[in-house]
């Protein structure tokens, strides 16, 4: 299995962004040809993550729901 095979998921809500972005950055660095989806949990507001998707080419991932807990 090659690594551009695998894709890593990060899940975050408004309050841990800050260590979903340390967590993302340290994945591109370390593998920057791998994919990144993130979930976001709505569960505490909605939060911005534009520039983890422009800067480090994370797609985010919709699973209809909005508070996943």
């Amino acid at each position: 299995m090659k690594l551009n095979d695998l894709t890593v998921v990060v899940c975050c809500n408004r309050k841990d962004v800050f260590l979903a972005r340390i967590c993302i950055a340290s994945i591109r660095y370390y593998y920057p040809d791998i994919d990144i989806e993130l979930v976001k949990d709505s569960g505490n507001g909605t939060f911005n993550t534009y520039e983890l998707e422009k800067y480090f080419g994370v797609k985010v991932v919709d699973l209809g729901i909005k508070k996943l807990g």
